[in-house]
């Protein structure tokens, strides 16, 4: 399986998609003259122009297909109305390239070598001036591909999903679950999107997803990484790993951490607590388990096992 962002093209800028069509078509004099010649380096231009365009908008997946998880994230990342509105372009501008092409043959059937030289100028002119006229669609839909070609396949497997504030430590108890290897950086937003990884039992294989950290503030002022976070809650979760920093080093209070960890119990799945950064001399009393990074993370993992286990036998 793999995701419906997958097949989205590279989107090319205006500028290459009319280069790669002129080139195309400049070579069609090579084994035609005449007007047969102007005819077939039109029709060469107008093909490869509509070509192009049609496989980036064949490529994007019909969003009113998605559902779930896949369209929470692409909710989250793009603005879905502005991207159905620049495939709405290109299409547009392949019917129109189409429609210059068409009436440039016609114009070219009873003419001279000539005229014909002339009738394919102006079709050229037209074409260039249709594909400039997206160029901004293009950079939407470009922008787009980049925030969505990435994102994780996720299978249908019991799912934990990891939560908690910036910084405390989730990417990290990821790559100590499952051998996942995120990027991690001490900056804030440490996890760029979504990342999964897998871990076994011996029976069974679950799923482990890292979420962008999750600031504790109403739904409508979060940014699209932290909408990501919650909608991947929302459509994954048979347990939550809540990760807690009593330490504080992530930048929150632990008074901070524990609202959102009450936002985070409003789901409809089972929250286990985890307490980060026992190195540093602080632990948080009412957790389930308590870690230094990677240490302990055998408890950590049967813990989580055990709590996926439990949710899998609920009637």
């Amino acid at each position: 399986m793999t995701t419906p962002f997958e097949r989205i093209p590279p989107v090319p800028e205006a500028e290459e998609v009319l280069d790669a069509a002129f080139a195309k078509a400049s070579r069609v004099s090579e084994t035609k003259s005449g007007v047969d010649s102007q005819r077939g380096m039109t029709a060469k231009a107008s093909n490869r122009v509509r070509s192009r365009l049609r496989a980036v908008v064949e490529g994007f997946p019909s969003f009113d297909r998605l559902d779930g998880f896949y369209l929470a994230v692409a909710s989250a990342a793009v603005d879905i109305d502005e991207v159905r509105q620049a495939l709405s372009s290109l299409d547009w501008a392949a019917e129109q390239v189409e429609r210059v092409a068409d009436e440039a043959q016609s114009e070219m059937a009873n003419s001279s070598t000539s005229e014909a030289i002339e009738v394919r100028k102006r079709a050229f002119a037209r074409i260039s001036s249709i594909v400039e006229d997206i160029e901004e669609d293009l950079k939407t839909l470009r922008e787009a591909r980049q925030q969505l070609v990435d994102v994780p396949e996720v299978r249908d497997l019991p799912t934990a999903v990891l939560a908690g504030a910036p910084n405390v430590g989730k990417s990290t108890i990821l790559d100590a679950l499952t051998r996942a290897d995120p990027e991690v950086a001490e900056y804030a937003f440490t996890t760029k999107g979504v990342g999964m990884g897998h871990i076994e039992d011996g029976y069974r294989t679950y799923q482990v997803v890292d979420t962008p950290g999750l600031l504790d503030r109403p739904a409508e002022e979060r940014n699209g990484m932290e909408q990501q976070a919650v909608e991947a809650l929302e459509h994954l979760a048979d347990v939550v790993i809540f990760v807690l920093d009593p330490s504080e080093t992530c930048g929150y209070t632990v008074e901070e951490q524990r609202t959102l960890l009450r936002e985070v119990r409003e789901l409809d799945a089972p929250v286990l607590v985890v307490s980060n950064k026992a190195d540093l001399g602080a632990e948080y009393d009412d957790a389930d388990v308590t870690v230094a990074a990677t240490d302990n993370a055998d408890a950590l993992r049967d813990a989580v096992l055990g709590a996926l286990a439990a949710d899998r036998q609920k009637p």
